[in-house]
């Protein structure tokens, strides 16, 4: 048990001085107590100051492409005469055709990483590369939303694996090139136990997100019900 007394602890009722915070060994805070009368340890214990610094419960990231840091430097320059989120997502859709299993992990790791420096402890993964670039599915059809579970369980932070899917590139348009690997998944039960073997990190499988048009939507919503026909863990 770690045992911390910084100026300000925040919490429901807002920002509290003169509070130790007690954390287990497992990263879990175990109690706020206030200095004085009501803390109670052995003589032992240790109690770090923290004079001038205010703690904060984590930050949730609540949408994230982590694949996306890729492009984080390289689109702030001219792609184009005239650039419009057009020429940004065709930047996009080229960085995820680059991807595959190790490259989105080697990613996913380092976004993770920074994302905890930063004061985020969950964050909700927006998942939509699946396949390979041209759309054909890995031998492990889950070999990608392993990857950013593998990398979120080795950086600590807590992973909501959202699956998102795009059905069409507009309204009545087939999906174009880039969006191949990005596909539904429909046949690809979503599996929820065996992600998570350690208990810091709990991840919940929506199955799909829809990141499409709405032309497109009854297609995702019998994505939807057939998933939820397989038993699916969602």
């Amino acid at each position: 048990m770690k045992h911390f007394a910084p100026a300000y602890v925040y919490t429901s009722e807002g920002l509290q001085a003169n509070k130790i915070i007690s954390i287990s060994d497992d990263g879990i805070i175990d109690s706020i107590s206030d200095v004085g009368a009501q803390f109670i340890a052995p003589t032992s214990t240790k109690i770090e100051s923290l004079p001038g610094i205010a703690l904060l419960p984590g930050f949730v990231n609540v949408h994230s492409h982590v694949f996306q840091r890729a492009l984080r430097g390289h689109t702030h320059r001219p792609l184009s005469r005239q650039d419009t989120f057009w020429t940004w997502r065709n930047a996009m859709y080229a960085e995820a055709q680059r991807l595959n299993p190790d490259t989105l992990y080697a990613l996913a790791l380092t976004t993770y990483r920074e994302m905890l420096a930063a004061g985020y402890t969950t964050v909700g993964e927006f998942h939509y590369v699946h396949h390979q670039p041209h759309g054909q599915p890995y031998a492990e059809p889950n070999a990608m939303s392993e990857a950013i579970l593998q990398a979120g369980r080795e950086a600590g932070i807590q992973v909501v694996l959202l699956m998102t899917a795009y059905a069409q590139a507009g309204f009545h348009l087939p999906p174009e090139e880039g969006q191949l690997g990005s596909l539904p998944i429909l046949y690809v039960p979503c599996r929820k136990t065996g992600f998570a073997p350690s208990p810091t990190i709990a991840v919940l499988i929506n199955c799909p997100c829809m990141s499409t048009p709405t032309s497109s939507w009854p297609r995702l919503s019998n994505a939807r019900r057939f998933m939820a026909a397989r038993q699916l863990n969602c």
